[in-house]
């Protein structure tokens, strides 16, 4: 590995570089090529990329066919999927959901980020996902009103929410990540811990329940204490936090309104308002 050159252990900060160069600084051929080649079917690419398990795969369909020869998508389990970690990662970061200049509207300047490490050096993650409903709150109308990412506009936005405070404090966040046979929508590193979190869109009431059960199983399975279940939706009322405990394990539940009134139609009102 170049960026371990004379070293005789490839430490976490080597493959950090590593990763950063490719998605950032080379210009890798075969990287290129899959995402020209990726564009070319770009909503159904966003349909795989962001809504995981959602395409079947069906090499009738001329569109998947295009894209497994070309060796963009792969089967996993009858599903459409991109294999290769790194071609994830590359895919994810060119086709996410433009939210320039976001970032300062989610941090603030005054705040002091320390409010979310415990004494043990722990994340309160708990308190971020509440700040994280503050700046839904004022800016959901703008992030998710006529949206058209499909779900990737929720768990881009909560990843680079996560990603704003996070890599200040030191840690990193990673999605779609493959754990243990498994993957997690979102995982969080700090200080060395795995915060690891799931996420939902417009789900009934049925499928809430499964993907409780489903959860609850996998923490139990993998020896975890705890997990966070964030739920977008545009038929809840308001934002709301409940905690499951169950056998010494907690799963920590999120409901995120998104059924915002449409900013524009706010500031007519509000104009007509004023004239009156």
């Amino acid at each position: 590995m170049k960026k371990a050159k004379g070293e005789k252990i490839i430490t976490e900060k080597h493959f950090e570089k590593t990763l950063y160069d490719y998605m950032r600084v080379y210009i890798d051929k075969n990287i290129s090529n899959i995402i020209n080649k990726a564009k070319k079917e770009k909503e159904l690419m966003m349909k795989i990329l962001f809504e995981p398990e959602s395409i079947e795969f069906d090499i009738s369909d001329d569109r998947i066919k295009f894209l497994y020869l070309n060796g963009v998508i792969d089967d996993c389990d009858g599903k459409c999927c991109v294999k290769v970690p790194l071609y994830y990662k590359k895919l994810y970061n060119h086709f996410k959901p433009q939210t320039n200049g976001e970032r300062n509207k989610m941090l603030k300047f005054e705040e002091d980020l320390n409010k979310y490490i415990d004494e043990n050096k722990n994340l309160k993650l708990n308190e971020l996902l509440k700040r994280y409903t503050e700046y839904i709150k004022s800016r959901g109308a703008v992030m998710f009103k006529g949206r058209n990412y499909y779900e990737g506009v929720y768990q881009y936005n909560l990843d680079q929410f996560l990603s704003a405070y996070i890599e200040l404090l030191g840690g990193k966040v990673y999605p779609e990540t493959q754990i243990g046979g498994g993957r997690i929508d979102l995982m969080v590193m700090y200080n060395r811990k795995e915060y690891l979190i799931e996420i939902k869109a417009n789900i009934i009431k049925y499928e809430y329940e499964i993907s409780k059960r489903q959860i609850k199983e996998y923490i139990k399975r993998k020896g975890l204490k705890e997990e966070w279940l964030i739920i977008y939706s545009n038929t809840i009322k308001d934002f709301e936090y409940n905690l499951e405990e169950e056998n010494g394990i907690k799963l920590h539940i999120w409901f995120i309104k998104t059924n915002f009134e449409n900013p524009s139609k706010m500031g007519n009102y509000l104009n007509r308002g004023k004239r009156l």
